[in-house]
């Protein structure tokens, strides 16, 4: 490979792009090319999340070697991540009223961030047209995108990250999600049943009392469940697995470690990406609230229930306990609770658009995915002209990760077959 070379790319815009007058924020871009190639046409990563910061440089994701022999490659940390005005702890010590922050948080949706990007397009690197390459959330936001701003768009590679867009109840899309969830638990505990004495085991001493963490939150029965976030990994079930192969201080069993307790708590990035957490079912949200859709599928199933026989993990799914339980997520408890009740959102997408649309998309769908259910794809497929999809049975929803150069690759050969 040639000399790579980075331009990295600080801009100021607006807080609110539908208002400019609300101030400003600063959003963060790098670009990355081979010497030579400083006016090829461009390919903008979008990642997956929300609240996520791109990856540091081309080699972090080997997929990118792909698109770097013939393309410029923009890494976008989306606004509120990375080296973009980030949104953490800090954050909250701006403002003295929670209503405030709650409204703080909605200005990073998907809306402001295609609008952070057709800004970069058009004032940084003054391209008529741009092509996006997107994983999970970031394909949602490839859709937001087509539905805004298509004529600056020249083709798309999605992913795992076919938004529902014919789902107008976000308690619907977390009703087959949370089915989803089940699906792979079972999974799970038929390929490993001697696990379920052990975590009988570790739920009773967690329900009878929760282990304080030095950072003052709590690994509470319900938090060590969500280390079922890492079942929808390429071979996550293992994973899981080996992080409870040794939970207890020592053969009695009778107590948690320290080590196993500061494992599970590492194991979600709720923390240290705050928007993940309190932004995340506003992504279902066009023009309609969430309530606390993941909780209440959760509570209604018997598979979740702390009492239950084989009580089930969970996964992509967000419950107010969160906020009390995680430490560093009680400074967004109130502005969580109002973002879940708002119903007045803006909207994502606009069908009128997105079903006469041009553009050409190739999709990659997963059909065992752990996160972004492939019915709900396939629906969507239907109705978006251009929009060509792939069903792979057994790739995983990180697969960009683990066979990134192989399918990105084939995605790209399809996509400029249309072009």
């Amino acid at each position: 490979m040639s000399k790579i070379v980075i331009k990295d790319h600080l801009k100021e815009v607006p807080l609110d792009h539908f208002n400019p007058k609300k101030g400003t924020i600063h959003v963060f871009a790098r670009e990355v090319f081979q010497k030579g190639n400083e006016n090829a046409d461009i390919f903008v990563y979008l990642q997956g999340g929300p609240g996520f910061a791109s990856p540091r440089s081309a080699e972090s994701l080997p997929a990118f070697k792909v698109l770097l022999s013939k393309y410029r490659l923009v890494l976008l940390d989306q606004r509120g991540t990375g080296k973009s005005d980030k949104i953490g702890p800090e954050t909250c010590l701006s403002f003295s009223k929670d209503e405030d922050l709650a409204k703080y948080f909605t200005y990073f949706r998907a809306d402001q961030i295609v609008c952070d990007v057709e800004y970069l397009r058009e004032k940084v690197f003054k391209a008529k047209k741009i092509f996006l390459i997107a994983q999970s959330y970031g394909g949602f936001i490839s859709f937001t995108y087509l539905s805004f701003f298509p004529q600056s768009i020249a083709g798309v590679l999605v992913f795992g990250g076919i938004p529902p867009l014919l789902e107008n109840s976000v308690e619907n899309i977390y009703d087959v999600l949370t089915n989803n969830i089940i699906k792979r638990n079972k999974e799970y505990y038929k390929k490993f049943p001697k696990d379920k004495t052990k975590i009988k085991k570790i739920l009773a001493q967690l329900k009878n009392k929760p282990y304080q963490l030095p950072d003052g939150g709590n690994l509470t029965a319900e938090r060590f469940l969500d280390m079922g976030m890492i079942l929808g990994a390429t071979g996550g079930i293992n994973s899981l697995h080996n992080l409870l192969d040794d939970p207890f201080v020592n053969a009695k069993e009778k107590a948690i470690s320290y080590f196993f307790a500061r494992t599970s708590a590492d194991r979600t990035s709720f923390e240290t990406n705050p928007i993940y957490a309190v932004l995340h079912e506003s992504i279902y949200c066009n023009a309609i609230a969430s309530n606390w859709a993941a909780a209440k599928n959760l509570y209604s199933k018997k598979e979740f229930s702390l009492n239950s026989p084989n009580t089930f993990f969970y996964g992509e799914t967000i419950r107010p306990s969160m906020f009390k339980d995680y430490a560093m997520l009680r400074p967004y408890k109130k502005a969580a609770e109002i973002i879940a009740k708002k119903a007045d959102w803006g909207l994502l997408y606009h069908l009128d658009q997105l079903t006469k649309n041009t553009v050409p998309i190739e999709a990659l769908v997963y059909q065992t995915d752990y996160y972004v259910d492939p019915t709900f794809s396939v629906n969507t497929s239907k109705v978006i002209p251009k929009l060509n999809i792939t069903i792979d049975p057994k790739l995983q929803h990180d697969s960009i990760r683990t066979k990134g150069p192989e399918i990105v690759a084939n995605a790209l050969k399809k996509l400029l077959k249309r072009i």
